[in-house]
């Protein structure tokens, strides 16, 4: 019986710990925070796109602002019109040129000290200048105004194909060879008003 009352006892203080366990409060579990996402997700990736693509047209128009600053009109140009697009030997070649504005542009004017319009020479292949524009001018200021839309001709060079050679007091002229030559034409005293044409002698 003493047994019994030992057993007994020993089962009633276990079951009076379990009964307490079950009553104590029972501590929430922390959960672990997932990990963070490397790859973006639609919506994120859209937003960096457009980030990128309106960074990229400031980029673009920052640039062409630069260049070509707004408002500017553009210059008016010289044109060489030669009568023909290629000469035989000792063939006179006839170029007439003209000071064109574009459409777009505005009303210009050009003060000149002299009554030559524009300058003009010819350079064979290896760069060196073999005839030149001198015509006969006189030392009165000429103004050339061109407004937009209209073109001006500045006058007319010929020349016969030939390069003056000086030997002391002599001067001789020879026929040029065959080739490629250069025509460079420019308003007189602008010279950032300029042209270049290439034709095919003999």
């Amino acid at each position: 019986m003493a047994i019994r009352d030992g057993i007994s006892i020993e089962l009633d203080e276990e079951r009076a710990r379990q009964k307490a366990q079950e009553a104590a409060p029972r501590g929430k579990r922390r959960r672990k925070a997932p990990a963070a996402e490397l790859v973006p997700g639609p919506r994120k990736a859209s937003v960096i796109v457009a980030v990128l693509a309106i960074a990229f047209i400031f980029v673009v128009a920052s640039a062409y602002a630069f260049f070509n600053p707004k408002g500017t009109p553009p210059e008016p140009k010289i044109e060489i019109s030669p009568d023909k697009p290629s000469y035989s030997a000792c063939e006179t070649i006839t170029t007439t040129i003209r000071l064109t504005n574009p459409p777009d542009g505005v009303l210009r004017s050009y003060e000149l000290g002299t009554t030559q319009k524009f300058q003009l020479e010819v350079y064979n292949e290896s760069g060196s200048v073999v005839a030149s524009y001198a015509p006969q001018v006189s030392q009165v200021k000429t103004k050339v105004t061109i407004g937009p839309g209209q073109s001006e001709t500045l006058g007319d060079f010929k020349w016969n194909q030939t390069l003056e050679v000086s030997a002391g007091a002599n001067t001789t002229y020879v026929q040029v060879p065959a080739g490629m030559y250069s025509f460079k034409v420019w308003l007189n005293e602008h010279p950032d008003i300029w042209a270049k044409k290439n034709l095919v002698l003999g």
